[in-house]
């Protein structure tokens, strides 16, 4: 790979970048670099921001919660000569939470859970609301639908005619409320949402998204819990524990077209 970067991207331009003129870039000196511009306290401050997230995802993965599906907040209480947290934005966006907060003391409670590192203890909310779980849907649901594009081979940006039916009254809501980003992310030019399902022999690209019933969990299931069901296997949900029956699971059905 980095032998094609060269030859495509700076090889073709090794006067103006003053590079050898060389062959490949196996032949190229090593490049040098000037003392001065290193700087170690960003170098700590990153690798700090890098221990955050890395607890974050930890603790997300302990909790059965995925990483794309938002939390409400991290708290961080700090310990004796903790780094400055200068990338909290960073932090924030690849752990997906809403908040990130430094406390000197927190009291644990049930919807906090907790991690320990050297200069800190972290502690992710993992509280819902209807918000947080909208977001948990849309996200999932966006998800499916860009990896349907893809397996059908529907080239990037490419517009489609999505049409999507929800099973239940809150689902409808969930998408209508995010139907922007949802249009937006998966290149819908035009977009119908209404209530009920969609017969497998609908024309164009069909899916089913299949969710927990529990409504505060609403996780997408995968293909082999519902085979499973169907063959009358008794499975709880891997995310909330709750039991699954067939006739009780929340369906999203999408269905799309290129547009003329």
């Amino acid at each position: 790979l980095s032998e094609e970067i060269f030859q495509k991207m700076f090889k073709p331009y090794s006067k103006l970048l003053k590079l050898n003129e060389d062959q490949s870039i196996h032949l190229q000196d090593w490049p040098k670099f000037d003392e001065k511009k290193i700087n170690t306290e960003l170098e700590s401050e990153m690798h700090f921001t890098r221990d955050l997230i890395e607890n974050v995802r930890a603790l997300k993965e302990k909790n059965k919660i995925r990483l794309r599906w938002p939390n409400k907040r991290i708290i961080i209480e700090p310990k004796e000569e903790m780094p400055n947290l200068t990338f909290s934005e960073i932090v924030e966006k690849i752990g997906n939470v809403k908040e990130l907060e430094i406390k000197e003391s927190v009291e644990l409670a049930d919807n906090l859970v907790r991690a320990e590192s050297k200069y800190y203890n972290i502690y992710l909310d993992i509280s819902l609301n209807d918000n947080l779980i909208a977001e948990r849907v849309v996200n999932d649901l966006i998800r499916t639908i860009q990896f349907s594009r893809k397996k059908d081979k529907f080239k990037v940006g490419e517009g489609i005619k999505l049409s999507i039916r929800a099973s239940q009254e809150y689902l409808k809501g969930y998408i209508e409320q995010n139907k922007d980003i949802i249009a937006d992310k998966v290149s819908a030019l035009k977009f119908e949402l209404t209530l009920g399902h969609f017969s497998k022999e609908a024309e164009g690209t069909f899916k089913r998204l299949n969710l927990c019933a529990n409504k505060n969990c609403s996780a997408s299931l995968k293909d082999n819990i519902i085979l499973k069901l169907k063959n009358k296997a008794e499975i709880k949900c891997p995310y909330c524990n709750s039991v699954l029956k067939m006739d009780r699971i929340n369906n999203i059905d999408f269905n799309f077209l290129r547009t003329d």
